[in-house]
């Protein structure tokens, strides 16, 4: 029989077993199937080289980046801490202009029983009179001073040997300061009492005497701390260390505490505000020493007269008053701050004495200046 093709059936199943049977030519190759004619080769140490020397600059790049971030927010965070314990301490500070300075009775008694005796053995009992209302004035304008710089001293102490002053001139201590006393007494027995007593002094004023009893809410707990476990906390700066002060920062020079071109203070255009009768200034007129009572005339001859009359012989503008405001300051990331920190025990209540040795609070060391350059305060100083 014939297939429709054409070719018998028999023929037609041997052509397709010879077909299926046959060997297929090669498959050429095509665009999806090439194969490369080498195998793939490793990475090189050259290359490992430059990919981790690449990697190193970028990861030190990152990471100098992310460090001076962090050391400029450490000193941000300073910087605003500082400018805040500022602003209450200068509310505080000034208060002190118009305080009312309660000076020991006895000693105004002792001014006027001088004046009736005085009026008393003269013979023109009116002009007696008058010359000694005059040197009465001057006494009292004198105890007033000093018993103003006694309150500032012990209501704004800035160590641990204020609070435990005695006054002389004040009726009695302030209710401040024997609140004070009692924190000093919790924390003497301690071993590492006093290490940081500025700091610690610090904390203890803004807390105490400042913001009108709400100056906690100001801080947070980061703001605070107790480096030395004394029981007496600190404000800690931007790297953990403690926030020091001085009341009286007499040796400071800065845009708060100028120089005239001269290198003098500025005393006569801007004298101490707490001195309104200006006792404390150069050719002031002064009754004689021996006519003060006792007490007075102590503490007139240790913090007023002898450095006045030194500053007169020899032409110093800078030992006589002007205006002073309280330093505070951060030693900033080298926890390093050479000033001179003078601890006066013959004048106690005289914010612009002089030691022995030539200096005055908060002067820089000479030869140190260059540990001071990174410092924080709230003043801008220029060494």
């Amino acid at each position: 029989m014939m297939k429709p093709c054409g070719m018998p059936n028999a023929e037609c199943g041997m052509k397709f077993q010879a077909n299926r049977c046959a060997p297929s030519l090669p498959l050429q190759p095509s665009a999806f199937n090439l194969q490369h004619s080498q195998p793939r080769r490793g990475v090189t140490l050259i290359e490992l080289l430059i990919t981790m020397t690449i990697m190193a600059i970028i990861s030190a790049a990152i990471l100098g980046t992310a460090a001076a971030a962090i050391e400029g927010a450490r000193e941000k965070k300073t910087q605003s801490l500082i400018a805040k314990i500022h602003t209450l301490l200068m509310e505080r500070y000034a208060s002190y202009e118009t305080r009312r300075i309660d000076v020991n009775p006895l000693i105004t008694q002792a001014i006027d029983q001088w004046v009736s005796d005085t009026v008393a053995a003269a013979s023109d009992k009116q002009l007696a009179f008058r010359n000694a209302s005059i040197v009465r004035g001057q006494m009292i304008a004198d105890a007033r001073l000093l018993g103003v710089r006694e309150l500032m001293k012990k209501e704004m102490p800035d160590r641990w040997d204020d609070v435990q002053y005695v006054p002389v001139l004040l009726t009695k201590p302030p209710a401040l300061a024997e609140t004070y006393y009692r924190r000093y007494q919790q924390i003497q027995s301690h071993p590492e009492a006093g290490t940081y007593q500025s700091a610690e002094c610090l904390y203890m004023v803004i807390m105490m005497a400042t913001g009108d009893g709400e100056a906690r809410t100001l801080f947070s707990k980061q703001d605070i701390g107790d480096t030395d476990s004394d029981g007496a906390p600190e404000f800690l700066d931007g790297w953990g260390n403690p926030i020091r002060w001085l009341r009286w920062p007499s040796g400071v020079v800065s845009d708060l505490q100028p120089v005239n071109a001269t290198g003098g203070r500025p005393s006569d255009v801007d004298h101490d505000p707490f001195d309104p009768y200006r006792r404390d200034a150069l050719n002031v007129l002064t009754p004689d020493i021996n006519l003060y009572p006792s007490v007075l005339k102590g503490a007139v001859q240790n913090n007023l007269r002898t450095r006045i009359q030194k500053a007169t012989s020899a032409n110093r503008t800078d030992l006589t008053a002007y205006r002073l405001v309280p330093f505070v300051y951060s030693h900033g990331p080298d926890g390093e701050a050479t000033f001179k920190l003078p601890r006066p025990t013959d004048a106690p209540i005289d914010p612009y004495y002089e030691t022995t040795d030539g200096f005055q609070a908060g002067d820089p060391v000479p030869d140190e200046l260059d540990a001071l350059k990174d410092n924080i305060t709230n003043h801008l100083l220029e060494y």
